[in-house]
This record gives structure tokens, C-alpha cells and sequence, in this order.
């Protein structure tokens, strides 16, 4: 479906795996720079698997969904949002 953004969306992420090719468990964000801000976190914390490989995994777009009304709206183009490699923070010294 076409993206159309309406006030009342909230925009569904998810994280994919590139070496297994497994999207991980959507989630929900007010737009691109908190979901990239969340994505960042994990990148960063060497608690979280993607921290071990952050070349593996991408931020992906998934749709919208209307908060006010239920509807969900499934993009027919997936847009890479942001890659690991993208977000990771140099180790300050």
C-alpha cells in the first residue's frame, strides 16, 4: 500500500537479521529518529546480540498504525532506515 502519513500514526519497525534473513519482533515508534534512537541503543549495549554483529542487522520500516482507529497499514516497499554499522559510537577514551 502506498505510504500516506495521517496525524494519528504511530510507524511499525522491525529489526532484520541479514545472515539468517528473520525479521525480529515488530515494534512501535512515533517516527524515524526514535526508532533509529532505539536501534542505537541496542547497537551500542554489549549486553544485546546485535552489539556482537551490528553489520548484520537493519532498521526496516514497516507500516503505520492508527492509534485512534486500529487500522494497520502494511508498506508495499520496506525502507532500511538505519544499519548497525551506522550507529555504532567510537569508544571514547
Amino acid at each position: 500500500m502506498k505510504k500516506e502519513k495521517h496525524e494519528d500514526d504511530m510507524q511499525i519497525y522491525s529489526i532484520i537479521d541479514k545472515v539468517s534473513v528473520i525479521y525480529g519482533d515488530p515494534f512501535i515508534s512515533t517516527n524515524n529518529d526514535t526508532a533509529i534512537r532505539s536501534f542505537s541503543r541496542a547497537v551500542n549495549d554489549p549486553n544485546t546480540t546485535i552489539h556482537q554483529n551490528p553489520g548484520d542487522y537493519e532498521l526496516m520500516h514497516l507500516g503505520a498504525w492508527n492509534h485512534k482507529t486500529g487500522n494497520l497499514l502494511s508498506y508495499d516497499i520496506i525502507d532500511v532506515i538505519a544499519t548497525g554499522d551506522q550507529l555504532i559510537n567510537p569508544i571514547e577514551e
